[in-house]
Parts: structure tokens; sequence; C-alpha cells
């Protein structure tokens, strides 16, 4: 049965489209009530209003937003099934509209000038210093009950890829997993003999704890930060850890995502 409604047995279409809580959603910004057909027949799937969205007019219907509520909706139905979580269709609208206005940049285009001016540029991973190396270090994870993944890559300073891995495990904090990712790249650049070494990361709490600033770290992590500030002494001319965007740590991102859906550790030289 539906996991929204549950009084419908669960079918694509019905899932995103014709399901009331989908309804609603599709019913609030952004894009209010683009993407919904009113009268269901033997014609409605999800493949028959995809290749609608392929095949109209770009300037009728935005593929951006409609991609973006099928995921978000797509999304809370696995919270609401392995986790029991669940919020109203309204906080769900508001998530997708902060989401696409963060990462849709076709709408730049349509800004006056003056406003142009104090958006801020996109972040790029930037390579590092002459004679230098360095690791790009993330984790993907939802809950304790789900695996987990985790990735880094080491690139030198032409952007050419030294190493990488993506493996699977286990944790129970979104702290924990990027504390622990930092410790494994760690150890690996001490038993790879790296020298002249930056190590980056997009948890901002965790990157200001190991520089030795102030933040908010859960106790169960610093256990591992602290074991990674101490192995950090065993590296040759470590020159320290920054902080980056999640937009310019892409690839250890992908490498994360892709060590949670493997089942065996997965290292490339």
């Amino acid at each position: 049965m539906c996991v929204f409604c549950n009084s419908v047995v669960e079918s694509t279409y019905h899932l995103f489209f014709d399901c009331d809580y989908a309804k609603e959603v599709w019913s609030l910004q952004p894009m209010a009530s683009q993407g919904v057909t009113q009268t269901l027949n033997s014609h409605n799937t999800f493949l028959h209003k995809y290749n609608e969205w392929i095949a109209c007019d770009i300037n009728s219907i935005s593929k951006a937003p409609v991609a973006t509520k099928c995921w978000f909706i797509w999304k809370e139905r696995f919270l609401k099934i392995f986790e029991d979580k669940s919020i109203t269709p309204e906080q769900l609208a508001l998530d997708i509209t902060r989401h696409y206005d963060y990462w849709h940049l076709t709408r730049l285009h349509t800004l006056a000038q003056s406003q142009v001016r104090h958006i801020k540029p996109i972040p790029y991973w930037k390579f590092p210093e002459v004679n230098t190396v360095k690791i790009n270090c993330d984790a993907s994870c939802i809950s304790e009950n789900t695996n987990a993944g985790f990735g880094f890559v080491i690139r030198n300073r032409t952007g050419t890829l030294k190493a990488a891995e993506s493996v699977i495990f286990r944790t129970s904090t979104a702290e924990e997993a990027e504390a622990l990712t930092l410790l494994q790249a760690t150890n690996w650049a001490i038993t790879n003999n790296l020298q002249h070494l930056v190590i980056e990361g997009d948890n901002q709490a965790i990157i200001k704890h190991l520089q030795g600033k102030d933040s908010t770290i859960p106790w169960q992590s610093l256990a591992i930060l602290e074991e990674v500030r101490k192995q950090t002494a065993n590296l040759t001319h470590f020159l320290g850890f920054n902080f980056v965007d999640r937009k310019a740590n892409k690839v250890a991102d992908l490498l994360a995502k892709n060590g949670k859906k493997n089942i065996r550790h997965q290292p490339w030289l």
C-alpha cells in the first residue's frame, strides 16, 4: 500500500502524481501545479509523463523543478519506510524550494545586472601548491540503520589522480562518518609516505576542530578526531586541514556515495 495515503496499492505513477500527498506537494512552489495530470487513464505512467516533459516546449514547463520534486517525494518515501519519519507537504515543498534555489543556476540569467553583482561565484576545486598533494575526503551517511560510505581522492599540482578509495561501512552519526573518513585518509597517507600534504573536507565543524578552533562536535567523534590529529604528526611536512565548499568536494562526494552501494573496498592507484 502507498506509504503516504495507505489506501491505494502503490505504483510509480500514484506515488509521484496521484497520491493526495504528492498532489499537495505539486500544488506548492516552486512551479506550482505543473506536472500533475488530473485524470487517470491507461496511459498515465511515470514513463509517459517523462516522455511528455522531454517532448514539451521548454517555455511551458521547466524540467529541473519537475525532476527535483519527484526526487524529494522519492526520498521522503524512503525516510517514512525505513526511519518512520515524515514531514508535511508544506515542509517538503520548502525543502524543495531551498534546494532548487541553491543548485539551479539558470535563474541567474533572469536577474538584473545590479542583482548579479551580489551573487557569489560557484566554488571550484583548487589545485594544490607546487610540490604538494591534496586529499579530499567525504562521507555519505543517512542514519545508523543504513550503510554508509566514505571516499577520498589524492591529486597533485596538475590535478592528476594519484590514488583514491571508496569504502562501505556502518556508523552512528554523520559526524562520526566524516571523522572516520579523515582517519582512514590520514593512515593511508602515512602508510604511503606522502609528504607536503593538505587534507580538505566539507564538514566545517570537524575541520574547525582539527584546526584548533572552537566548534560543536558530538562526543562520539572527539576521540576519532584526536587520533587524526595525533596521526598527522607522523606526516612529513604536513600542511594542515582546509574547509572546502561541498560543490568543490564533488569527486570525494561521488566516491562516498559509490562506497555506500558497493559491498567491497575499492582502491584506485
